[in-house]
């Protein structure tokens, strides 16, 4: 078996109900999780008919990073949706490689 040092993964939260219809109604369209080139900005992907949201990041992410990268995505999302504290588990998604030449934001 070979390990692809190349491969880029999706790190995020699944959006509960309550943020997916935010989403959709365009009530959060102008924060910083949405505008590009901003430091807070995230990634939205349907996966499954469930939308995450969270970072690609490179495949060789290190596990003492992967907490600091929860703590980010969390307190974007909690910020965005004005919620105290998101719930849900971080997921980690591998991206396929012409998703990535494509649109990133494929949901947004």
């Amino acid at each position: 078996m070979r390990v692809d040092t190349e491969q880029k993964l999706f790190v995020g939260l699944k959006l509960d109900s309550e943020m997916r219809r935010l989403h959709a109604d365009g009530k959060v369209a102008n924060r910083p999780a949405f505008k590009p080139g901003d430091p807070a900005r995230l990634d939205l992907f349907d996966i499954k008919g469930d939308l995450f949201m969270g970072r690609v990041v490179d495949g060789s992410l290190a596990c003492d990073e992967l907490g600091d990268l929860e703590r980010n995505i969390r307190s974007i999302v909690a910020v965005t949706f004005s919620v105290p504290k998101p719930s849900g588990q971080l997921r980690i998604f591998a991206m396929h490689r012409n998703e990535l030449s494509t649109n990133l934001a494929a949901a947004s």
